[in-house]
């Protein structure tokens, strides 16, 4: 069993410029290797990641496993929101 965060397999992809992002949807991409969250306009979406991308993340640390279905990532920071004050 991975332990990590799953994350559908279609969500992971891997940009334009060579990030490797998880796609929230309404254009927001977060690299998975630096937390940032970066507008899809800055960043054309290239493809879904592929294993050996995947297998790269394992190696790196950045998830714990993958499967046919889920990438298991370790936890990504949450993205900064306004606060009522």
């Amino acid at each position: 069993m991975n332990r990590g965060a799953p994350m559908k397999r279609a969500f992971v992809c891997v940009l334009a410029d060579g990030a490797t992002c998880v796609d929230w949807g309404d254009g927001r991409f977060q690299d998975v290797r630096t937390g940032e969250f970066r507008p899809m306009a800055n960043a054309p979406f290239a493809h879904t990641a592929t294993d050996s991308e995947l297998e790269a993340l394992v190696r790196q640390g950045l998830a714990t496993g993958y499967d046919a279905q889920y990438v298991y990532l370790l936890p990504l920071p949450e993205e900064a929101r306004k606060t009522l004050d």
